[in-house]
């Protein structure tokens, strides 16, 4: 069987998802992967997945949204395919009846958008003759209550490993798609932070838009976020804007979180309510809080050694297994 498979690509969490289906799915299946080159490039694919270039140009920015994106997409690249699955798009229903969506947010839900655009979008998605898989923790309660779903657990496996401190801290609060204005506010606020001296003790990995743009008056415990397997087994804390990519990066490596919620949209508060709701980190709207919960709540043996038990034995894993285990069902 042939199946392609398209990911949004604003953020690279749908299509570092979409990477582990296609490299999990190719056990079995012939896989076509439809997304931007230049991302893929930055994960381990594969070579017998076929790739083909599409830049869908979705314009994620002031509450604004490309559903026309489909228009520049090649129909023979989806003719050829005997299913579609897709991380987030539920235009693609409209190309192939054999269609799966995996989502646990819609665009028309967080955006603001015509009243009667929504109501065909949603149409579409009830017609679908499959439900949409989801993430069985961070799935939105409007796709819960208005669909049918398919739950699964995170995509890939546990990974972490017993800490005993706080000593290596990730700073990745994805500042690529805000304004200026809020973004140096933003640098000003972690650059407040990691001078203070009662910080001296941690080491600081920051994500690359931020780390080449700020001064230090020392440099021997900052470093550049690389995100590699190498950096995540380091990291002892992050503080995150928590999509989900970043959140699965988290819990595989049991490292807990602080999720900083300024100028961030529904899907981040949602994802940041929930991680509160399982005791899986802490949520703040400044960076000045984060230095009280470190050293209140999480700088300890306890609360490391039961963070790690948590991740290992409570949270669930293999979603792209499950999901095979769908196709199968439904279509071989």
């Amino acid at each position: 069987m042939k199946i392609g498979i398209i990911p949004s690509n604003n953020g690279l969490g749908h299509i570092t998802r979409s990477i582990q289906l296609s490299n999990y799915l190719i056990k079995k299946y012939s896989i076509k992967l439809i997304a931007p080159k230049k991302k893929i490039k930055k994960f381990k694919l594969n070579n017998k997945i076929k790739t083909f270039e599409f830049d869908m140009n979705l314009k994620i920015k002031k509450n604004n949204y490309n559903y026309n994106w489909f228009r520049n997409l090649k129909i023979n690249l989806i003719n050829k395919s005997d299913l579609l699955v897709s991380d987030n798009l539920p235009e693609i229903l409209k190309f192939h009846k054999n269609s799966i969506l995996f989502a646990n947010f819609f665009w028309h839900h967080i955006l603001k958008i015509n009243p009667q655009k929504k109501k065909i979008i949603n149409q579409d998605i009830r017609l679908s003759k499959y439900p949409i898989i989801c993430n069985y923790l961070f799935v939105d309660k409007k796709i819960i209550d208005n669909f049918s779903v398919k739950k699964v657990g995170f995509f890939g496996k546990f990974k972490g490993k017993k800490k005993k401190c706080i000593k290596n801290i990730l700073i990745s609060i994805g500042t690529a798609k805000l304004e200026n204005k809020i973004l140096k506010k933003m640098k000003t606020e972690i650059h407040e932070m990691i001078q203070k001296s009662s910080v001296k003790k941690f080491n600081f990995y920051i994500e690359p838009i931020i780390f080449k743009k700020l001064k230090f008056s020392f440099k021997k415990n900052i470093f550049l976020a690389d995100y590699s397997r190498d950096m995540y087994k380091k990291i002892d804390l992050a503080i995150i804007k928590p999509g989900l990519g970043t959140v699965t990066n988290c819990l595989e490596h049991s490292i807990p979180m602080i999720c900083y919620l300024k100028n961030f949209n529904k899907e981040f508060v949602h994802n940041s309510n929930m991680i509160v709701k399982k005791k899986l980190g802490f949520k703040v709207f400044s960076l000045k809080e984060t230095l009280n919960i470190i050293n209140k709540k999480i700088d300890n043996n306890f609360y490391l050694n039961n963070y790690y038990f948590v991740c290992k034995k409570k949270i669930k894993w293999n979603g792209e297994k499950e999901i095979m285990k769908l196709i199968e069902k439904n279509f071989s």
